[in-house]
């Protein structure tokens, strides 16, 4: 039985709200790198530049995922069209995010703070990335501890429903 869109888009906001743990890159690949540069504004603004990165990709992110699954939806898709949804549409959608932050650099005296949170995203991305079918159904959350790591460094995009 197809799923409707309605509950297409609910499904997919929901693994929105597991995804938005701020995050980075565009070709699947682990984006980890050294920051060389410091975030010379305020932590609150970095905050909020970093925010505006994890908002803008996770609208990407949803758009990608839907239209990897579409026709079929999450219950009516495969484990092949699954995966595929998390390698092609999540999977570089956060590694974006992570990179655009990094780039950004980090503020002074906090850049384990914020590496801590991308390094978590990081992790949480692979075991996502083992386990597609479990996560796109809502059967395993991998993110829930950068997502807890991103709200407690004061991100609010990042970390949360977009």
């Amino acid at each position: 039985m197809p799923i409707r869109l309605p509950m297409l888009i609910a499904i997919v906001s929901l693994l929105l709200a597991l995804v938005a743990g701020c995050g980075g890159g565009g070709d699947g690949s682990s984006s980890s790198t050294t920051v060389s540069k410091t975030w010379t504004g305020s932590k609150q603004a970095f905050v909020k530049k970093a925010d505006a990165i994890c908002s803008k990709n996770a609208k990407l992110i949803f758009q990608g995922v839907v239209k990897a699954l579409y026709p079929a939806g999450i219950n009516g898709a495969n484990d092949s069209e699954k995966k595929e949804a998390v390698e092609k549409a999540l999977v570089p959608g956060i590694n974006t995010e992570i990179r655009e932050i990094r780039a950004l650099g980090f503020p002074s005296g906090q850049e384990d703070e914020v590496e801590a949170v991308l390094s978590s995203l990081e992790e949480e991305l692979e075991r996502a990335q083992s386990e597609p079918t479990e996560f796109l159904l809502g059967q395993s959350s991998p993110f829930v501890d950068s997502k807890q790591a991103a709200e407690e460094y004061g991100f609010t995009a990042c970390g949360s429903v977009a």
